[in-house]
């Protein structure tokens, strides 16, 4: 079955940092997250800011398209993927495909994440997951905005030019934020330097780690 991926515990009670790619992503930030040696889940492109991650996240079919066009193969990627899209697989043969679940908020089944319309939202459920809904979840590069100068990623657009509708995804942010009420031993900091991710708590990543 396609669909046959449960996320383990792997990581009970620790800290995780979930990368993402919005401009905002430093490579002073990435460079100190890897010396801390913490734990680490990447989205999409930001592998190529930290490839020594631990876990690679992208539901996009068209995303894993790219990275096998490119010819970019498992060696060059972090060591365990997940993804959410069966049409993938013929990209990614290794990739470990997770279900849809809610719309927003958490999903506590093993074998499916909460959509929040993106990848990075579905990356922090996954984290979610592989610290047993206990320890600490620190997002970076999680603007859900463009930056002054109009980029919506540290990295050049994709090849479709597509990005977050920010507009639409934010809300999601906070139904997250009331779903943590429903798990005390979760905690989730937002420590991107620039976000309009208004109802979680930021701080600096050098605070947190």
């Amino acid at each position: 079955m396609p669909f046959s991926a449960t996320v383990p515990c792997r990581w009970p009670d620790a800290t995780v940092v979930c990368i993402a790619s919005g401009p905002s992503l430093s490579d002073a930030d990435v460079d100190f997250v890897g010396a801390v040696e913490v734990p680490t889940i990447v989205v999409n492109n930001a592998w190529h800011a930290a490839p020594w991650a631990d876990v690679l996240y992208a539901a996009d079919r068209d995303w894993w398209m790219w990275q096998a066009q490119a010819g970019i193969d498992d060696s060059q990627l972090p060591p365990t993927l997940y993804g959410m899209d069966v049409l993938a697989l013929p990209y990614r043969p290794t990739l470990r495909l997770l279900k849809l679940g809610a719309a927003s908020g958490l999903c506590t089944s093993p074998d499916s994440l909460a959509s929040g319309g993106h990848s990075g939202y579905q990356a922090i459920n996954l984290a979610a997951h592989l610290i047993g809904f206990h320890g600490r979840i620190i997002l970076l590069g999680y603007d859900m905005q463009p930056s002054a100068s109009g980029a919506h990623h540290f990295h050049a657009d994709h090849p479709n030019g597509r990005h977050v509708n920010y507009e639409a995804k934010l809300p999601h942010y906070v139904n997250l934020a009331a779903a943590l009420q429903h798990h005390p031993a979760l905690e989730l900091v937002n420590a991107s330097r620039e976000t309009a991710i208004t109802c979680l708590p930021r701080a600096p990543i050098e605070h947190l780690l």
